[in-house]
């Protein structure tokens, strides 16, 4: 009976954790068949192991427990699910007005380059301050480049590391250029992921040679 009363809170806190990526016809559906499996489960596990005199309250501070558990994780995965979806659009509409503001204009896709590589591009605003970012598709990181050098015309260039001198050879890499990142940037840092910035310009992917 033990395993089942298991299975019954896998099933139920599965049902639960899916109700929050289901449309709105189907979330609640999924939620409360889960969290009657659970509260049914809980409610059997407590009259197990309670006193006979004290039953029917722990029963309904068990459902009382469960009712402000479950509805704060429906919560968050609402949550959850709407930000996610509200900010891949978001990414989406802000990466097509700023690649017209910044621009890579001397590398292309699927382009072959050595360990160093000369980057050019554009910018319409030439007081602000652009960084060259390298990630190695391969792994994680993300690498900030060495400064960048703004001309009058708004053409800029970054001498910029692709990988390591002898090695990384075939390995594909992603190169973004910024402007005004949102955190202090210096050659060399490692980062977990594009920093945020003003502007953004497109993503070239080029495979080291």
């Amino acid at each position: 009976m033990d395993l089942f009363i298991i299975i019954l809170n896998i099933i139920g806190f599965g049902l639960i954790g899916a109700s929050g990526l289901m449309t709105k016809k189907w979330k609640w559906k999924l939620f409360f068949v889960g969290f009657i499996l659970m509260a049914s489960s809980t409610i059997y596990v407590n009259d197990k192991n309670s006193k006979l005199n004290s039953d029917n309250k722990a029963k309904q501070d068990t459902i009382i427990q469960l009712i402000c558990r479950f509805d704060s994780i429906f919560q968050k995965l609402n949550a959850v699910t709407l930000d996610k979806f509200e900010i891949k659009n978001v990414i989406t509409e802000r990466q097509i007005k700023e690649t017209k503001n910044l621009q890579v204009i001397n590398i292309t896709d699927s382009l072959k380059v050595g360990w160093r590589q000369v980057i050019k591009g554009k910018i319409v605003d030439i007081s602000k301050k652009v960084y060259v970012i390298v990630h190695p598709m391969s792994i994680q990181g993300y690498w900030v480049q060495p400064n960048t050098t703004i001309s009058s015309d708004g053409t800029w260039n970054c001498n910029a590391y692709i990988g390591r001198n002898t090695q990384d050879i075939g390995i594909e890499y992603e190169i973004m250029a910024i402007a005004n990142p949102k955190i202090v940037l210096n050659e060399g840092d490692v980062l977990n992921s594009w920093p945020e910035a003003e502007w953004h310009s497109n993503v070239v992917t080029v495979i080291r040679k």
